[in-house]
């Protein structure tokens, strides 16, 4: 049975891609940004004491976002081993991986704000792209992947709950940030 875009759309595009979608920016010039695009800029009050901590602390849960993100590379890893796949298939998946931990070990300093992280950003963003096109090419490997993925005793199902609460950590973090230097009437860069 072949699945269609939308299936993967709500488990691996929609969970792993959330906040890559913007396109690699020029040395020279900023890349145009979606709205919702995160900015630590917006975030926090002209108290240069308690703006700088707020900054830091975002960045902090932003830097474990990404280290969570790229933990994809263990879970790929790990399913080639569980799921006895061909060779051919599981060669694949662990080039996938051999390319997030190229990734991992060279995360930019955590500053949406910054062309090379946004660079990064994107990369990250593409490369889950490509597993998910890869995964909905596989019938069988999507079926797996469909059904692990809300069995959170699989490694698909622990790898993605540890991701959703890494990202639900930063984004609250963000979001109180930015209701926070609202209430100010101001924002610091």
């Amino acid at each position: 049975m072949r699945y269609s875009p939308p299936f993967l759309a709500p488990t691996l595009l929609a969970t792993l891609l959330a906040g890559a979608s913007i396109g690699p920016a020029a040395a020279d010039q900023a890349p145009r940004l979606p709205a919702d695009y995160p900015s630590h800029q917006l975030a926090g009050e002209c108290d240069k004491g308690t703006w700088l901590a707020k900054r830091h602390a975002l960045e902090q849960d932003l830097d474990s976002y990404n280290h969570a993100r790229l933990e994809v590379a263990g879970m790929l890893r790990q399913i080639v081993h569980e799921y006895e796949l061909e060779a051919a298939t599981g060669q694949q998946l662990l080039n996938f991986a051999n390319t997030f931990e190229e990734m991992a070990a060279t995360i930019p300093e955590p500053d949406p704000d910054s062309n090379e992280f946004r660079n990064f950003d994107f990369r990250v963003g593409l490369s889950f792209a490509a597993v998910a096109a890869y995964l909905n090419d596989n019938d069988a490997l999507a079926a797996r992947f469909h059904a692990d993925r809300l069995d959170p005793e699989t490694t698909v199902g622990r790898y993605l709950a540890r991701l959703d609460v890494s990202r639900d950590t930063y984004q609250a973090s963000l979001e109180r940030a930015r209701a926070e230097a609202a209430e100010g009437g101001h924002t610091c860069s």
